[in-house]
């Protein structure tokens, strides 16, 4: 999705329908940011960390 975003993002629009398509494609790339946004601390939450060279027997 981000390879034909990069590539209909840099095409000047002169018409109110590209203009659109270009602003619904903007939603949803940011769309999808926040998702991933919102995973991301989820993710490091749960992540078990070891500790290493504590001295302690694993």
């Amino acid at each position: 999705m981000l390879g034909e975003a990069d590539s209909r993002l840099v095409l000047r629009s002169r018409n109110l329908h590209r203009v659109k398509n270009k602003a619904r494609m903007l939603r949803a790339l940011y769309e999808r940011l926040d998702r991933l946004q919102d995973a991301a601390p989820a993710a490091e939450t749960t992540a078990v960390v070891s500790p290493v060279g504590s001295g302690r027997p694993a």
